[in-house]
């Protein structure tokens, strides 16, 4: 994997500037400090594995390498591989924050080609990282360091035993998945192993098997439940027979009750209509008082007549008083006619108005003998009213005495029904109480018999199911040892560094003798030992000055070819004095030419411009000089 082109922009103090390798496998990189020589190789970094040196391992805090006053950056780089691709990260202030986008230059409808290359990245993002950024592994504590060893070491998967992955997934509630990293595999086994080992463990040793109980002699309990199924198969029947006859029992009861009921209500019945009929009774008139009431009700015709005239007359006598007054009232004025003004006689007056008092008088003794005809015919309407009265208790009277008849009928014929059901009879179940109470007793007999031997029995059958489960627990605690065994650092976590660290430390030996080198680790891990090419031997933390850049770059380049990524990016090597350079530049350079490597890209402090003119000039070199965020291509 080589790059063919780099593009920042807004990316540190890049505002946008191009990295244009198109074919070169060994890059050089010169400038002043902070021109942005580091910016780029961090960069790809950034690009191509998510983190570089100054970030978080999982990217965080890349805001901070976005151009001042600027909200977006953006890194795009084309990979060459098998196929052209581009691999665009967008770093944003927003809520949008990292995003990246990977595309197929010459294949840009096959998903598969783009899949493949993100799938890459992430296996070997590890790896990635150290061939990226120089001073990434030094820069671990020595438990981040054994911990990335084995993640390089350890192959990206491993064909677990079929079954060991049966037996630890049929011993957990929750299945592992094996196809995962190895190392991760069996670390994850190996805890929930140990906590189900540890679960299992303290249920044998708490496990209880009980002891078996005395069996009594000479019963059984099979012909005891047949003899008890048998009584109360006996018993049972004895009950509905009994509860036949109380249901009958009852329904006689009830029967009684609603002729009882009926009865009752049939007397009260009877016995108010003897007191309504009392009371109509009253209403009736005797002959006489029917007869005289029936005379003033045939006068009712000479009633009104006289109500007529007495109306009449009285309707005379306001108009004769009316006169009387006006006369009066003329005379009182004087002689002459208020209306006409014409003389008027006064004795003629007078002898009018005598004549009208005459008439007045009159008439009004004649409304005196009316009043006393009316008063001696009587009330007329309500002699009538009276008449009806009589008339309708009298139907009324003969209506409800002959109801009183039918009820006193009805009462007759419910009684003789009642007299027919015969005297209450003794209580249904006396004959079923004592047969029953024998049976229960010979049932509760056979019980009482049948209890310790059921329980017995049964206590055979737990001691037996107990045994069986205590086996089967025992069997799995054994089966969690074995297996957390084979899981834990001397099982197959030992096998498998066995296994991959001579090839491991074969790829690091064959890159790393280009510098004189040697790195050793131990079969645990616990130590990655350094030889370097003047003798020194020990841990990579106490190398110091041009040797633990050298064994940096050595390492960078071992781990690159390892993983397959054949690319490197090695920054600062102006750490190096002239004649360590020029030897570090021909070790990688003769990487390349081995095609071990694909690229690398060399990033130096380096205020000279020149480069070797085209005849002795490496080839597939190019050389670069970056200043305030600008790239120049140099020769």
């Amino acid at each position: 994997m080589r790059l063919r082109k780099v593009r920042l922009q807004n990316y540190r103090n890049h505002a946008d500037s191009t990295l244009d390798l198109t074919d070169a496998k060994f890059v050089i990189l010169r400038g002043p400090n902070a021109a942005g020589k580091t910016s780029l190789g961090q960069g790809i970094s950034v690009n191509l594995c998510d983190t570089t040196i100054g970030l978080g391992a999982d990217g965080a805090g890349f805001r901070s390498k976005i151009k001042d006053g600027e909200k977006v950056a953006t890194i795009t780089t084309e990979i060459q591989g098998q196929h052209i691709l581009e691999k665009t990260v967008t770093l944003n202030l927003s809520a949008a924050g990292r995003t990246q986008v990977v595309k197929c230059l010459d294949a840009p409808d096959d998903k598969k080609i783009v899949n493949g290359f993100e799938n890459f990245l992430s296996r070997y993002n590890d790896a990635l990282r150290i061939a990226l950024n120089t001073d990434y592994f030094a820069k671990m504590d020595s438990k981040d360091q054994k911990n990335l060893l084995a993640k390089l070491v350890l192959p990206s998967r491993y064909d677990f035993p079929q079954d060991k992955i049966e037996a630890v997934n049929a011993l957990l509630d929750t299945a592992i998945d094996f196809n995962g990293e190895p190392f991760a595999v069996i670390e994850l086994a190996y805890k929930k192993l140990y906590k189900e080992r540890e679960s299992v463990n303290r249920d044998v040793k708490n496990f209880v098997i009980p002891e078996a109980l005395p069996m009594p002699k000479g019963i059984d309990s099979e012909s005891l439940q047949k003899e008890l199924t048998e009584v109360r198969a006996e018993r049972e029947k004895l009950q509905k027979e009994r509860d036949a006859a109380v249901g009958e029992a009852n329904k006689i009861e009830v029967e009684r009750g609603k002729l009882q009921t009926s009865i009752n209500s049939l007397l009260t019945r009877v016995d108010e209509g003897k007191k309504r009929l009392a009371t109509i009774e009253a209403s009736i008139l005797s002959d006489e008082n029917l007869r005289k009431l029936k005379a003033v009700e045939g006068k009712a015709e000479e009633l009104a007549q006289l109500k007529m005239k007495h109306a009449g007359i009285l309707g005379g006598i306001r108009i004769t008083k009316q006169q009387i007054d006006k006369l009066k009232a003329i005379a009182d004025k004087g002689a002459t006619c208020p209306t006409c003004e014409q003389e008027i006689d006064a004795a003629k007056i007078a002898a009018l108005i005598a004549d009208l008092e005459k008439e007045y008088a009159q008439s009004d003794a004649k409304i005196q003998q009316i009043d006393t005809q009316i008063e001696a015919i009587g009330d007329c309407a309500q002699a009538t009213v009276t008449i009806q009265k009589h008339e309708k208790a009298l139907k009324e009277k003969a209506e409800l005495t002959a109801s009183i008849i039918t009820i006193v009928d009805e009462g007759k014929s419910t009684r003789a029904a009642l007299n027919r059901l015969g005297e209450k009879k003794e209580d249904a179940t006396l004959s079923f109480n004592d047969p029953l109470g024998t049976l229960q007793a010979k049932e509760d007999k056979i019980i009482e018999q049948l209890t310790p031997v059921i329980t017995a029995e049964q206590r055979a059958k737990d001691i037996k199911t107990k045994t069986e489960q205590f086996e089967k627990l025992e069997a799995k605690a054994k089966t969690l040892d074995e297996l957390t065994k084979w899981f834990d650092k001397d099982g197959i976590k030992k096998t498998l560094i066995g296994q991959y660290i001579g090839g491991f430390q074969q790829k690091l030996y064959s890159v790393m003798t280009h510098w004189g080198y040697k790195a050793e680790l131990s079969s645990d891990l616990s130590s990655f030992d350094v030889t370097t090419s003047r003798g020194y031997t020990g841990p990579v933390k106490e190398i110091s000055g041009a040797e633990e850049h050298i064994f940096k770059c050595a390492f960078q380049c071992a781990v690159s070819i390892a993983a397959g990524i054949k690319m490197v990016v090695i920054d600062e090597v102006e750490q190096l004095g002239e004649d360590i350079r020029q030897a570090l530049y021909k070790a990688v350079f003769d990487l390349i030419q081995d095609k071990q490597l694909d690229q690398a890209i060399m990033i130096g402090f380096s205020l000279d411009k020149t480069v070797p003119d085209a005849e002795h000039r490496a080839p597939g070199s190019r050389y670069f000089y970056v200043t305030d965020g600008e790239v120049e291509v140099l020769g």
